[in-house]
């Protein structure tokens, strides 16, 4: 309910005092009294509210029965909030809280991974950087490929201009920086080893970046799904129901974010995820659900001309502007979520002014985004969030930062609702 009806701070001991005006006191000070009863050399935990059961009974009590007590009058304040706005609570009983049930059986039932498949290629991922260090050796690195100061050592040794900065003012070695010295937009495209334009420079940059995914693979995936897994098996994530742009999300770990099945390396971590004996997994997605929706309510003439006829939006937008499909696809899902011209340029991979160009032409012939664009910044400005025709509202308060960097962020996540 609390989210529901965008109070900025979830928790119960936040909104105990802010609604029924309860003094709490939180589980982190209650432990430090525990700990301060237990006397020196007293080597019980202090993370077990057993002892402070044990050590501050008066107290320990206190703390649960003003828990539950301050839970059933937030209960009864909200309740009767809600009920003021019509909106709302439709959306609370026919969707958030019917989700809850569903997802926490979700949760407990959990994920089935081959936790044999992933320790092999966890072990081919190890071969793979050794190889990998050894072509940086040969270029003359004898730094940590993981420490940024040995990479911007050598990078200056090799005479790059280093044009980057770190937020504080020393040169970076990051992904950007590395793809400005070798002059491409991917990584993937840096000449390396025989190509054709390959530099010793080049070759490194490729290296460097190569280490950085193969080690995120390992890292991230590969010994993070391990980690998680149970003796049965199975991860059991975290449906996050609460988040900002009021999208689902997933932590602990972060099962909506796993590579793509783009390489030999990345695509054994997905087919890691199976099903139980006679059942099947099942992938399904909305077919460019975003433009869909766009069409239905910016009632733009081209977009809902191109579905009523079924036809493929990216396609349609690439004859129109005169580009590729793919072109068209990465620019359109950039611009219809406020990137600049600049983000375009780097999305793309193509000069700015180029990215200047395509983005003036998709205003001038698909104008109804930019409308909807237009009117959520104006809602946004006037009310301080933007509520979805369902009646969901989000708050965007860092739209109204004096840092752009920021602004725009909570104007792509205000889009993005």
């Amino acid at each position: 309910l609390a989210y529901v009806l965008r109070y900025p701070e979830l928790g119960l001991k936040s909104l105990g005092p802010k609604l029924t005006g309860t003094e709490m006191i939180t589980y982190p000070q209650l432990m430090k009294l525990a700990a301060a009863a237990g006397g020196k050399g007293e080597k019980k935990p202090t993370h077990d509210f057993r002892v402070a059961l044990e050590r501050i009974p008066e107290r320990a009590i206190e703390y649960a029965v003003t828990d539950a007590v301050a839970t059933a009058r937030i209960a009864r304040v909200l309740v009767e909030e809600i009920a003021g706005e019509p909106k709302l609570r439709r959306h609370y009983r026919t969707i958030e809280k019917p989700l809850v049930p569903l997802l926490l059986d979700m949760e407990e039932t959990g994920v089935a991974v081959d936790g044999d498949a992933l320790r092999t290629l966890g072990a081919t991922l190890d071969r793979e950087l050794e190889a990998n260090r050894e072509k940086l050796v040969e270029l003359g690195f004898k730094g940590n490929p993981n420490a940024p100061n040995d990479v911007v050592q050598y990078l200056r040794e090799a005479g790059a201009r280093l044009r980057r900065l770190t937020k504080k003012g020393a040169p970076s070695s990051d992904e950007g920086q590395l793809l400005e010295i070798a002059g491409v937009a991917k990584w993937e495209d840096i000449p390396h080893g025989e190509g054709e334009g390959s530099t010793p420079l080049s070759a490194f940059c490729f290296y460097e970046l190569y280490h950085r995914q193969v080690t995120r693979l390992k890292s991230t995936y590969v010994e993070g799904l391990l980690r998680a897994m149970d003796e049965g098996g199975r991860v059991h994530t975290q449906y996050n129901q609460l988040p900002a742009t009021g999208r689902l999300s997933s932590s602990g770990p972060n099962l909506q974010n796993q590579p793509r099945p783009e390489s030999a390396l990345s695509s054994p971590i997905r087919n890691a995820f199976v099903a139980r004996p006679g059942m099947v997994l099942l992938k399904g997605d909305w077919s460019q659900i975003e433009y869909r929706l766009l069409a239905h309510y910016t009632a733009d003439p081209f977009l809902l001309d191109v579905f009523r006829r079924g036809l493929d939006i990216h396609i349609a937008a690439a004859e129109l502007l005169g580009i590729t499909r793919q072109l068209a696809k990465t620019a359109n899902y950039a611009l219809i979520f406020g990137a600049d011209a600049m983000k375009v340029a780097e999305s793309v991979g193509v000069p700015r002014d180029e990215a200047e160009a395509f983005a003036r032409s998709f205003n001038e012939k698909i104008p109804g985004i930019r409308v909807h664009r237009e009117q959520i910044i104006s809602q946004l400005h006037d009310k301080g969030y933007v509520e979805t025709p369902i009646g969901w509202r989000g708050y965007f308060p860092l739209y109204f930062s004096p840092l752009h960097q920021e602004a725009q962020k909570a104007l792509r996540e205000a889009i993005n609702c």
